[in-house]
């Protein structure tokens, strides 16, 4: 049971870590280095799980889509909240982070008439 407590402090605890690393680091280094171990430890899982190799044929002919896609969906998204982080309360940044699944509902109820 400790264990559990343990791991959910630890995940309340992200954004205000994520915030004291803030006043260290300006938030496109902290973005980056984050993004790149992130891609160093799919990388390896990857290169662990399986046994065919890439085809960097494939890669080479689209890398400017899939700059393009990691540029507007993953890296601009996470400077701007890491900006938004350094300069509000780690509090307000957590109240306006967990209203995202509202919000969302929200934009496929009234964009799509999807329904939950």
């Amino acid at each position: 049971m400790i264990q559990v407590i343990s791991l959910f402090a630890l995940f309340a605890s992200a954004i205000s870590v994520n915030k004291l690393i803030l006043r260290v680091l300006p938030p496109m280094l902290f973005v980056g280095v984050r993004m790149t171990l992130a891609g160093l430890i799919l990388a390896i899982y990857y290169r662990c799980t399986y046994t065919t190799a890439i085809q960097w044929s494939t890669y080479r002919r689209n890398i400017g889509t899939l700059i393009a896609i990691a540029l507007s969906t993953t890296f601009i998204p996470s400077i701007l909240k890491a900006y938004g982080l350094q300069h509000l309360a780690s509090s307000k940044s957590a109240l306006i982070g967990s209203l995202d699944p509202f919000i969302t509902a929200l934009y496929g109820y009234v964009l799509w008439g999807q329904r939950l």
